[in-house]
């Protein structure tokens, strides 16, 4: 697909972008349906049959992240991740504290920039505390087993494509210099 000069240009470079972004959380979350999301934002114009897979990813996602029981144990690793510095920041302003208002600010102003892994922490505390708190909850963790294994899956499968692409290119390198005689 080449995109038209104009606003479908930049609406293109956009969505690209949007794309990037939404990949690179995805992998780290393990998230493979907010890929496919942004795969189908680029090139909804083309037609494929992917509508199926993907309705079906989503509808297995949003159960999981939709779950009251997961909404309760995200809620409390929000709360010990990030509500702490708000409920401290709050009090600290409330009775004159300086000290609660500097390490609350502080701590929400770390909290804004792009590369702390704020969100990644608050979604391995709330798994862990969905496992914790409802052991036999055998759907939600059934869920949850899924996506680890398609996770450790693709990681597995990248890492066998890394380790190709390093022996291809270790032989090619061997080749060129075994070609060079080595003498003096």
């Amino acid at each position: 697909m080449t995109p038209q000069v104009g606003d479908d240009c930049l609406r293109c470079l956009f969505l690209s972008e949007i794309l990037k972004f939404t990949t690179f959380y995805a992998i780290i979350c393990g998230v493979y349906a907010v890929k496919d999301v942004g795969v189908y934002l680029l090139y909804r114009d083309q037609e494929e049959k992917t509508d199926e897979p993907m309705k079906e990813k989503i509808k297995t996602v949003l159960y999981f992240i939709l779950n009251p029981r997961f909404l309760l144990c995200f809620g409390l690793a929000w709360i010990i991740t990030n509500g702490w510095s708000y409920i401290v920041f709050a009090l600290g302003t409330l009775f004159q504290i300086s000290w609660m208002i500097a390490i609350s600010g502080a701590y929400m102003a770390l909290l804004w920039f792009p590369f702390t892994p704020e969100k990644l922490v608050t979604l391995m505390i709330a798994m862990a505390l969905l496992r914790l708190l409802f052991p036999y909850d055998e759907k939600t963790l059934g869920v949850l087993r899924e996506m680890y294994a398609k996770t450790k899956a693709k990681v597995k499968e990248k890492r066998a494509v890394r380790a190709s692409k390093r022996k291809m290119k270790k032989e090619n390198d061997e080749a060129q210099h075994g070609n060079d005689g080595g003498e003096i």
